[in-house]
């Protein structure tokens, strides 16, 4: 068996593993808490409400996973308000057009999706803009 350091404590653990068992559950709260404060920050500059939890809830789902994983595949991964405008670039996200807030029973209607580069998921939802109104 391959046999490393733990970056952390210096003790030989397998190497397959990234931490000991001891420094894993340390490591996992600092990353835990420096994603919060992260996330704070990022509300806090952004003047961002939390989240609805059924709506995480959903974005984290197998069935929100997948849908997302056929639409992309289906776009060949572009940008269709790029592909409209003759630009060719690469589509991260994917958005209902219309919102699952305001139409829950659309949010796993594969025609009410659209794939979109990051630069126009951010304009659609006027993110960024200062002084302009968060639009969903």
């Amino acid at each position: 068996m391959l046999m490393r350091l733990c970056p952390k404590c210096r003790a030989l653990i397998p190497a397959d593993k990234q931490y000991c068992d001891k420094c894993q559950p340390l490591v996992d709260k600092a990353t835990a808490a420096r994603k919060a404060k992260y996330k704070a920050k990022y509300d806090k500059k952004y003047n961002r409400t939390k989240r609805n939890p059924k709506y995480a809830q959903f974005y984290r789902s197998r069935e929100w996973k997948t849908l997302r994983a056929v639409k992309l595949s289906q776009s060949n991964y572009m940008c269709d308000e790029c592909k409209a405008k003759g630009v060719v670039s690469l589509a991260v996200d994917v958005h209902h057009v219309i919102p699952i807030s305001r139409a829950w029973d659309k949010r796993l209607d594969i025609d009410n999706l659209k794939c979109l580069c990051v630069k126009c998921h951010n304009e659609v939802h006027n993110r960024w803009n200062k002084g302009k109104r968060h639009r969903g």
